[in-house]
């Protein structure tokens, strides 16, 4: 399919990884703004956290520290998963992590 088309497949890759960043990017958006709390939310997070993590691609130079946030943030989802006091502490330097993401994404000139 993809051969007999005028896009090559590096081409195509970029398009998927782009898609896969921002897809996971709204997704966070949303759960952020929602002002609901995060706890529970652990594996919500995570999944999307790592599908942005598979569209890093699509940042090119900024590959490179989108992915140490990542890597921060899904530390801090880890607390949540613990529940108890270190989740509650966790939650607000999570939300923080995670704005400081959505920021770099929406930043980058895809």
């Amino acid at each position: 399919m993809v051969s007999g088309s005028s896009m090559n497949q590096g081409g195509l890759s970029k398009i998927i990884s782009t898609v896969k960043l921002l897809l996971g990017a709204n997704r966070l958006s949303s759960m952020l703004g929602s002002n609901k709390s995060l706890l529970g939310q652990a594996s919500g997070l995570s999944s999307n956290l790592g599908l942005m993590k598979m569209g890093m691609s699509a940042m090119g130079g900024s590959s490179d520290k989108l992915g140490g946030l990542i890597g921060t943030a899904l530390s801090s989802v880890g607390q949540l998963e613990k529940g108890g006091v270190g989740a509650k502490t966790a939650e607000p330097a999570l939300k923080k992590q995670l704005g400081g993401i959505l920021d770099l994404v929406k930043g980058a000139s895809l």
